[in-house]
């Protein structure tokens, strides 16, 4: 049972702040819900101000080595219609900050369980949100199983790419105030 109480509570106690990190960097509002089973985490972040919201869906795998494998098995957005075809450049901003807040939820998680990568094991649809960023992951594949494609990658977990991910996410608080 890797989500065991203490577990949960001290990763629960966590990301709050990781939340209130990008939240104080941003032009925007976010709330960030977590739940937990055994094998399983879902948080969904939801951006405020647009009525957007990314849900992530992570599977915790004990390995033999001892170290636990992360898999995003599930990363679905939910859009505002209205806002992407009142004021575009708004919703495409709000859109891909949520994205890069998302993924610094992954790093973070990550690095709480000291895992080295996270494994991505997506619907092609749900992938394409984040292959915009493709220089970030290896291993990008597409795979045919039960009547659907899905598309796998691999994210390194390492400080170089949480940096990376705030100025990506200053960067656009910059340009969204000019």
């Amino acid at each position: 049972m890797i989500f065991a109480r203490n577990t949960k509570n001290e990763l629960l106690h966590n990301l709050p702040e990781l939340t209130q990190q990008f939240s104080q960097n941003s032009f925007f509002t976010y709330i960030l819900q977590s739940m937990f089973n055994e094998e399983k985490a879902t948080f969904i972040l939801f951006h405020l101000n647009t009525n957007a919201s990314v849900s992530m869906v992570l599977k915790v795998e004990s390995q033999r080595s001892g170290n636990l494998k992360i898999t995003v098995e599930n990363m679905g957005m939910e859009k505002d219609k209205d806002l992407e075809l009142e004021n575009p450049d708004l919703h495409d901003v709000a859109l891909i900050e949520l994205m890069l807040c998302s993924m610094r939820i992954l790093i973070g998680t990550g690095d709480y369980f000291g895992t080295s990568q996270i494994s991505f094991r997506l619907p092609q649809e749900e992938a394409q949100h984040l292959l915009c960023f493709d220089k970030l992951f290896s291993s990008i594949t597409d795979v045919y199983s039960k009547d659907h494609f899905l598309t796998t990658f691999k994210m390194p977990i390492n400080q170089g790419l949480q940096g990376y991910f705030i100025a990506m996410q200053s960067k656009i608080l910059t340009n969204l105030h000019q």
